[in-house]
């Protein structure tokens, strides 16, 4: 009686491990058929299709999975994987979830589209197959395309620009240094008091026009990423003169006086970009200038 209890146990255990079993593959056949996405079981070197789903059979424009089943994976897909290749998933598959990836497949009609491709491995009665799930990403690869050739038709613009900007730059730095180079010659000789001021008009006139143009070059090498900064010996105290004087001519016809100072502290010689500070001291002192009416504006450098 007790033998005939236990061989009933054991039947009515393997009976529900079948039923569990088969409720098992039920659901996965469910969710199989059922998916949006196209669905493939692959033999375990991807080579040939064993089974797929009604979404590959309308992904690929094919009237029946039959014509999908039996065939060769190479024949839907524009790359054809190698042995080596097939072992590298299978041995990754192993250790690892799943492989997602992107492909170029080719339908019935001969159309390529673009899809998300992702593999995962499978125990099926013991035997080991792959899924591969394919995505339809033909619009957002089409997307991404449009946004790469757009970032590229922007770049060949802002090289365009640039060169255009630093061309330009120099061709008009030429005649001013000219400009310049005269009015400083005429400056050195005794003149009378009003065409010295205008002399000086136009040297300050002159000088602001090279700081825009200098402006419009450092622009065009920002964006270029060619841009640099000297290491060079300067004079703090020479620097804060010329800056004093160029900002001194501006507020001439304002109740406005300037004061540049130089702490004791500062050494003699600095090491650095001298042309670039000034350019930044000048832009800061045209800007307190410019809105001061009447007062005081004080340059003051100290060791920090």
């Amino acid at each position: 009686v007790t033998m005939s209890v236990f061989n009933l146990t054991i039947l009515n255990s393997r009976l529900l491990d079948r039923q569990r079993l088969k409720e098992s593959e039920d659901l996965f056949r469910s969710l199989f058929n059922e998916s949006a996405d196209a669905l493939f079981l692959l033999t375990p070197d991807q080579s040939l299709i064993v089974d797929c789903n009604q979404t590959a059979v309308e992904m690929f424009r094919v009237a029946d999975k039959r014509e999908l089943v039996g065939t060769q994976t190479y024949q839907w897909h524009q790359t054809s994987p190698t042995p080596e290749d097939s072992q590298r998933l299978y041995e990754y598959l192993q250790k690892h979830r799943i492989f997602v990836t992107q492909a170029q497949f080719v339908t019935t009609t001969g159309q390529l589209f673009w899809g998300d491709l992702a593999f995962r491995l499978v125990q099926i009665n013991e035997q080991p197959f792959l899924i591969a799930r394919v995505t339809d990403a033909t619009q957002r690869k089409q997307t991404e395309q449009a946004l790469q050739k757009a970032k590229e038709d922007a770049e060949i613009g802002t090289k365009v620009k640039s060169e255009f900007l630093s061309n330009m730059s120099h061709e008009i730095r030429t005649p001013l240094n000219a400009i310049l180079g005269l009015t400083e010659l005429l400056l050195e000789q005794p003149l009378a008091r009003q065409v010295n001021q205008n002399l000086r008009v136009i040297k300050h006139s002159s000088d602001h026009l090279l700081v825009l143009i200098n402006d419009i070059l450092d622009f065009s090498k920002i964006e270029s990423g060619k841009i640099t900064f000297e290491a060079i010996d300067f004079d703090p105290r020479q620097l804060l003169r010329e800056v004093h004087q160029v900002i001194d001519f501006k507020v001439s016809e304002k109740d406005v006086r300037i004061e540049a100072t130089v702490e004791d502290t500062v050494p003699p010689v600095l090491v650095g970009d001298p042309y670039r500070l000034n350019q930044i001291l000048l832009n800061l002192a045209s800007n307190a200038a410019k809105f001061t009416q009447r007062g005081r504006i004080h340059l003051r450098v100290t060791a920090v």
